[in-house]
């Protein structure tokens, strides 16, 4: 999640941990618009408004900024709030954390009227503060102010405002949020100058935006499941660039990532939330309620590497004679080992007595099977291989977004309706070519077989056989919203 109008990436990296803390930073980028939801931020407005007493009237412009910090953090406060009631939201406070105007920065918010949006809707009981924050100069530890909703703004933005999931949406039209970010090598976002490629690489990353927005992309999970995977992501360490610490379905953006203040490492998607999720739950996910299939490439980075050294991969890169490993180990391995600029720390799930080696011994195995380019081990290429993969990644979902089909990306491999799994094959293997010039295996990942092969419409027989109030509700529930969103939209 990248909120730099609040500082909150680069202020997390020294922040004190909670036992049993379960927070993420305040999203300055939520937005919606809907006349009943405009109504009802217009009244809580006014009676801030009655609360404070002011002397002197806001001007125009700090009378917009006004309204935009209390829809952001209203907004954020309850999507905190539908994805887990218990989880904390926490919100950079002090002036600091502003900082100058950047391309990242949320120009439609101010620290003044922000913190006085803050501290009404505060005075007021729409939030409250689970734990106040603190700065320690002395040794330079800080606490970010938590945060949660309340029963009486849940109840306001819910009962008078109408609001749900579904009608909320990133940034106000005329203040769009960067979806090209450049990083410095600590991994902290800096400011660039646009040039004909990032125009590019912006552009047609609005047009796949477009195509997702315009699709209803959910897990068809009973709401027990449901309840049990949230619980699942919040126990796991929080990857930095899809910081999650639950399924929020409102994130279907996706923005690119590039790495260490070059265009020539990283850009890879990030923002889905279907990229938060266990691998093993991507088979659950539907699209416009249809189910869908994964495609992985197969070895897509070694065979990067070989084409890079004139060479010919054949068989299976993570097939290799006499070890005896577990396939997603040896694969980890490889990738930590291209990746890393020096030695990789013992692999958790490594086990010598079963394997029958010791940790260097089992890379040395590796090494050796792909002596061809191991001038690439230990090299940190692995960043280099991520712009070409993101690169296809781009083209392939280009494809599908002309075709006005959404196609969702985990890196190197791609979620699509079932019905279009040969399509999106063929797709992966013409633009791997054209990038690569050579050729490439796809395969399947697990589908989803829970229900008769003869039913076509696996969510229509569902609801049928479940009906509105059964454990399935909140799935259903969910697309009501988003088919009352689009009629609302036409």
């Amino acid at each position: 999640m990248v909120d730099i109008a609040l500082g909150t990436e680069a202020g997390r990296h020294n922040e004190k941990q909670i036992p049993g803390d379960r927070a993420r930073p305040l999203d300055v980028h939520r937005w919606s618009d809907y006349p009943e939801l405009n109504n009802c931020l217009n009244d809580i407005i006014n009676e801030l408004k009655a609360h404070e007493q002011r002397e002197r009237q806001r001007n125009q412009k700090a009378e917009k900024k006004f309204r935009a910090a209390i829809r952001c953090l209203t907004l954020d406060l309850y999507v905190a709030w539908k994805s887990d009631p218990s989880l904390l939201v926490a919100v950079a406070r002090g002036k600091s954390h502003f900082g100058k105007k950047t391309r990242y920065s949320a120009l439609y918010i101010s620290y003044d009227q922000f913190i006085q949006a803050f501290n009404g809707l505060r005075d007021l009981g729409y939030l409250e503060i689970a734990y106040e924050g603190f700065n320690d100069r002395q040794s330079e530890v800080s606490k970010t102010t938590r945060v949660r909703a309340t029963q009486k703004l849940i109840n306001t933005l819910t009962d008078k405002g109408g609001l749900t999931l579904a009608s909320i949406r990133r940034s106000p039209p005329d203040e769009p949020h960067e979806i090209i970010i450049l990083k410095d090598k600590n991994k902290r976002p800096i400011d660039y100058d646009d040039t004909t490629a990032t125009t590019k690489m912006r552009n047609d990353l609005k047009r796949i935006n477009h195509t997702l927005l315009s699709s209803w992309i959910d897990i068809s999970l009973s709401d027990i499941e449901f309840i049990k995977l949230q619980k699942r992501i919040s126990a796991r360490t929080v990857d930095s660039d899809n910081d999650s610490h639950t399924i929020d379905l409102t994130r279907i953006e996706l923005h690119r990532v590039f790495n260490n203040s070059s265009w020539d490492e990283g850009g890879r998607f990030y923002g889905g939330w279907w990229q938060t999720i266990p691998s093993e739950m991507r088979k659950f996910i539907t699209i416009n309620e249809k189910d869908t299939v994964e495609l992985d490439y197969s070895g897509m980075h070694v065979k990067m590497l070989y084409a890079e050294v004139g060479e010919e991969l054949t068989g299976d890169a993570y097939e290799i004679p006499n070890l005896v490993a577990p396939r997603p180990l040896i694969k980890r391995t490889f990738n930590k080992l291209i990746n890393a600029s020096g030695r990789i720390r013992v692999d958790t799930e490594f086990d010598a007595n079963n394997i029958g080696m010791s940790w260097e011994q089992f890379i040395g195995c590796i090494i050796r099977h792909h002596h061809r380019i191991d001038k690439f081990i230990n090299s940190g290429y692995g960043v280099k291989l991520q712009r070409m993969d993101s690169d296809i990644a781009n083209a392939v979902m280009l494809r599908f977004h002309y075709m006005n089909y959404a196609c969702l990306p985990i890196h190197d491999s791609f979620i699509v309706i079932k019905s279009l799994a040969d399509e999106l094959g063929d797709i992966m293997i013409e633009e791997f070519r054209k990038f690569i010039n050579k050729d490439i295996d796809i395969k399947a990942k697990d589908i989803i077989e829970h229900i008769a092969s003869d039913v076509i419409d696996m969510r229509t027989a569902l609801m049928e056989s479940l009906g509105r109030e059964g454990e399935y509700k909140g799935y259903y529930q969910r697309h009501l919203e988003w088919l009352t969103r689009k009629h609302r939209e036409k």
